[in-house]
């Protein structure tokens, strides 16, 4: 995948944080750009102490 974001020009950033309301928001965001390719990873909640 990073192979085909680096031929598409676009930024590609993966996002990390323990409210899903900031992860949405960031991504509507980011995305609306345009030039940026995000990776939402489909990974179990981490909880850390």
């Amino acid at each position: 995948m990073a192979g085909k974001a680096a031929k598409s020009g676009k930024l590609r950033v993966l996002l990390v944080d323990d409210h899903p309301v900031v992860r949405q928001g960031l991504r509507t965001m980011l995305v609306q750009a345009g030039d940026i390719d995000v990776a939402w990873p489909r990974l179990p909640t981490l909880r850390l102490p």
